[in-house]
């Protein structure tokens, strides 16, 4: 399933479980869920502009 800026949200595997892709600004992906249970997350680290 793509979102309204045709990101990809959600997914559903031939077994009927379901995938969501949670996203944030362009398109960062920020973690991920298995039947609406958390299964990863991802964070970005502050990037150093010395």
């Amino acid at each position: 399933m793509l979102g309204r800026l045709s990101k990809l949200i959600k997914t559903v595997r031939l077994d009927g479980k379901e995938v969501d892709y949670l996203i944030y600004g362009s398109g960062h992906l920020h973690g991920m869920l298995l039947d609406k249970e958390r299964i990863v997350d991802y964070e970005r680290d502050q990037i150093d502009s010395k």
